[in-house]
Order: structure tokens, then sequence, then C-alpha cells
């Protein structure tokens, strides 16, 4: 698990959804771009809920290790939701990548 800090709010996520989630920021970042994402997470009772946040260049994500590291990268506890946040994500990104 992670907090994904973002401004300075925390959100507890999955590993793959804090280094996904980075990346994609990395590349809207490199090309000037900004994009709203839905963001699986957790409360502190460990329920899941989505986060809807603004990746843009101006804005920064912190991914720190959380306190309680249940999921971490073992991707078979996924959720298949998250799964295809992890998927969109991952197209989203290369298709950013990808333009001129």
């Amino acid at each position: 698990m992670k907090s994904l800090v973002y401004g300075n709010t925390p959100l507890l996520v999955c590993d793959a959804v804090a280094y996904t989630t980075i990346d994609y920021a990395v590349a809207l970042a490199q090309s000037g771009l900004a994009d709203r994402v839905n963001v699986p997470t957790f409360d502190d009772s460990g329920t899941a809920v989505t986060a809807t946040i603004v990746l843009a260049p101006a804005l920064y994500l912190v991914a720190l290790a959380a306190a309680d590291d249940e999921i971490g990268d073992n991707l078979m506890t996924i959720p298949p939701a998250t799964r295809g946040y992890l998927y969109d994500i991952d197209a989203r990104t290369a298709a950013v990548r990808a333009a001129p």
C-alpha cells in the first residue's frame, strides 16, 4: 500500500495505482497537459472509495509507504474495477507519450 499524497491530502492506494498514476502525471507534465482521473482509493476503515483528482504540471504527487500494507503489489487481490483503472491509465499514458 502507498499513501499517494495529492497536495496535502494522503490517498491510500495499492502500489500499482500509485506508480501508474505517477507515471501518467509525469507523461502529462512532460507534454504540458492536464487530465482529471478517478483514483480507486481506500478510506480509513479499508472500504474502497474513489477520489477524483486533477493531474497537471503545477500539481505534485508523492508516493509514500503506507503503515498497513495488506495489498502491496499482489495483483491477485486488486479488485476488477481497480484493474480497469490501471489499464485505462496505462492506455492514456501511452497515448500522451505517443503524441507528437
